[in-house]
């Protein structure tokens, strides 16, 4: 708007503006995460049917949210796709600490304890618990913090909101919650009494099945502690299973984020008149103007649009730059649309054309191509032919796309050979020779003349109709030391190749790219393949190659988040350790762990979901999540037993017990992430992958971890009481 106030009588049209995906992106993650927390509201009011209950459950939500970003202002996060991201991701755990105190108090109450009393003891019993289980969610996220690499720069700031967010939800579940029970807590003890409240019907009949599921679960969990080596090879067999989908699943740096915008690059032959490169760009235009999902489209021959920091400002090149209409009015996606303009443009003869999907490059997110493999070695030639061979394979590779060699066709040159003999027979040296047609073709500043006090350059060189031509260029004469006019051609040899355009070279060795996009597989699958075929490539000595663009990113951040895994497993249990102040407690409860794995597994072959770096954070994050429901449980059982409950009735009452929080905290975890997951709309790409890892993990950990952490805890008690009985055996004989 200054420039058309300052310009009247120009015309302005934005062609490039990342900004408005931006904005998009964001805008989008806030509803989903305003989408997720009320259903997650809705599923505590569906559980609890009772208006007063739901609402001090969901004061955990806003009064969280408002803490995070003051507490975002204040560590200088600011609000962008992967803070937002981890909000939306976290919004669903925020009720769970209420939730999980709530449902003691409330059921305190409902044997008869005043609501104070019912605040104070429901709130004590389950303190550590949840505190626990925050904390294990909570330190999942510091070696990622503390790794190094792209993965950690980019979801540092995910980390800390999420951080945030639980420990703000930790204070209002001890504190809020608590105090607003002593308050307006109510128990509506029968139907009768509910039954003038809208949709009473649907709430009663949700009450009965859950009630109808408790009593299948203590049914189940009998059954389940009577078989014990049979529930545990159940389990073993579905996560040796869960294994087996691995090869099914690809790989990827990160996901590629539909931007809605492509460009179009033009190469003709060096040295091509403007005048045919336009024509081709004209022709381009007339197949783009087919596609109703184009939106603006901007056109430069010459290399001098915006793209021209790539493509280089010649007569021979040409760039269309393009952007699609919002996603939400078009079905097809960027990519879908670029495969479709690659095979339409495949045809055009006389013209070397490229066209890249920009979703992926000016994410930010991925410096390097889908494919990219350096061919190394001292002999330019020699690597020009095994760089061609390489190029072969790639292309012979299903799922390749544009392939090409970072060698291009060479600009015409004049190399000049100088016969030393016959040069210094007239007493002129290379140099001398060099510098005459140097001078002749390039020219040389003489002196400078001052005008105005600015100082020009006086350039001597040959007429340009002197040194057009071959011929001309080979008439140039020298003036040898001995006063004989020599012709260049009597001293020197003159041909016409082709040079390269540049040469690159990586620890001062030379080296050729070959490149190339993906469509339709993973990258991750498409550079295992080459990787397959290449080990059969006989290799000259001196000769090497190496895999780098988003393969070489891809293998530093896996390795680096493995580490990052390693790192928040044995903290989880510390943290649990600690808690328990046991060490076989939290081994217990980490048996939840690869269970819930086999779901994350499962979840992104059924999703048709690489893993990625997001989806690797959600393995992460899982093992910090799923650990919480075991913790509740076991720590309820331990509870039971320190009053005097035997082992099996403890994990009887224990299980059916705290059934209705687990479900309750997983379902409103589950729903918060869906919206994320179903990766709809602007941005949503780089979250869904998370998003999937979770729900499938956290899905398949609450229905197996309900059986096998109380079959695992007879295990480990049977052990430790062996151990303990062994070693008052031995003590015993040693006083004796």
């Amino acid at each position: 708007s200054i420039i058309e106030k300052e310009y009247p009588d120009l015309n302005i049209d934005i062609v490039f503006d990342q900004g408005n995906f931006i904005e998009k992106a964001i805008s989008s993650l806030a509803n989903k995460a305003v989408v997720g927390g009320l259903l997650a509201v809705l599923i505590i009011l569906i559980f609890l049917n009772s208006m007063c209950t739901t609402f001090i459950k969901a004061t955990a939500i806003p009064i969280s949210i408002i803490s995070t970003f003051v507490l975002m202002f204040f560590a200088g996060v600011s609000i962008n796709i992967v803070s937002l991201g981890g909000l939306a991701l976290g919004v669903g755990m925020l009720v769970d600490n209420a939730i999980v105190v709530l449902e003691n108090i409330y059921r305190h109450h409902s044997e008869g304890y005043s609501k104070v009393e019912a605040a104070l003891t429901g709130t004590k019993e389950v303190g550590r618990a949840i505190l626990a289980s925050t904390l294990t969610t909570v330190v999942v996220f510091l070696p990622i913090v503390f790794t190094e690499g792209m993965a950690s720069e980019i979801f540092k700031e995910m980390a800390m909101t999420i951080t945030f967010s639980l420990l703000a939800s930790l204070i209002v579940a001890l504190s809020f919650v608590p105090m607003l029970s002593s308050k307006f807590l109510k128990v509506e003890k029968s139907y009768e009494e509910i039954k003038h409240k809208p949709l009473n019907k649907i709430f009663a009949k949700w009450d009965n099945a859950i009630n109808g599921i408790d009593r299948f679960y203590r049914g189940v969990l009998i059954k389940v502690l009577k078989h014990k080596a049979a529930t545990g090879g159940i389990v073993t067999a579905i996560f040796a299973a869960s294994l087996l989908l691995i090869p099914v699943i690809g790989s990827e740096f990160f996901p590629a984020m539909d931007q809605g915008m492509f460009s179009i690059e033009i190469e003709m032959p060096k040295g091509s008149l403007i005048a045919n490169t336009n024509e081709i760009a004209t022709e381009l235009e007339n197949i783009l103007s087919g596609i109703p999902e184009l939106d603006i489209m901007n056109v430069s021959v010459g290399g001098s649009g915006i793209m021209s920091g790539i493509t280089g400002s010649n007569s021979d090149t040409g760039t269309i730059s393009t952007t699609l209409k919002p996603l939400t009015e078009r079905k097809r996606s960027t990519a879908e649309i670029v495969e479709e303009v690659r095979k339409d443009v495949e045809n055009i003869a006389g013209a070397k054309i490229k066209v890249n999907d920009l979703s992926a490059s000016m994410g930010g997110l991925s410096s390097g191509s889908a494919v990219s493999i350096q061919v190394r070695g001292p002999n330019l030639e020699v690597l020009d032919d095994i760089s061609k061979d390489i190029e072969k394979i790639v292309l012979d590779t299903e799922g390749t796309r544009q392939v090409e060699l970072s060698i291009t066709e060479g600009r015409p040159e004049a190399q000049i050979y100088i016969n030393r003999d016959k040069a210094s027979a007239y007493g002129l040296s290379t140099s001398q020779v060099a510098s005459v047609v140097r001078t002749a073709v390039d020219g040389r500043v003489a002196t400078t003349y001052k005008v105005d006090g600015t100082e020009i350059d006086i350039k001597v060189q040959y007429p340009e109709e002197k040194r057009r031509t071959l011929e001309q260029l080979k008439s140039i004469s020298l003036l040898s030391p001995l006063g004989v006019q020599v012709p260049l051609m009597e001293i020197a040899g003159i041909d016409i190749k082709q040079g390269p355009v540049s040469i690159s070279r990586v620890n001062q060795e030379r080296y050729v790219t070959v490149t190339g996009d993906v469509f339709g597989r993973s990258a991750g699958d498409v550079n295992n393949e080459l990787k397959n075929k290449i080990l059969s490539y006989n290799l000259l000595d001196g000769y090497s190659i190496k895999f780098t663009g988003e393969d070489e990113q891809m293998v530093e951040a896996f390795s680096s988040l493995t580490l990052a895994l390693i790192l928040a497993i044995f903290l989880v249990y510390m943290v649990m350790a600690i808690q328990f102040e046991s060490l076989v407690h939290p081994l217990t409860i980490m048996f939840s762990v690869p269970v819930a794995y086999s779901g994350s597994i499962a979840g992104l072959a059924i999703t048709n979901s690489p893993l990625s770096v997001p989806a690797f954070i959600g393995v992460i994050m899982l093992a910090g999540i799923v650990v919480n429901n075991a913790i509740v449980l076991v720590d309820y059982i331990n509870t039971l037993r320190e009053g005097g409950m035997d082992r099996e009735d403890a994990i009887i009452k224990a299980g059916p017990t705290r059934l209705r929080p687990i479900l309750m905290t997983t379902l409103t975890t589950i729903l918060a992430m869906i919206p994320l997951a179903l990766g709809i709309g602007e941005g949503a790409e780089a979250m869904a992958p998370m998003a999937i890892v979770v729900i499938f993990g956290l899905t398949t950990s609450t229905l197996l971890t309900l059986l096998i952490v109380p079959v695992v805890y007879c295990l480990f008690d049977n052990l430790s009481m062996k151990y303990r009985q062994r070693l008052k055996k031995d003590k015993t004989e040693l006083k004796i």
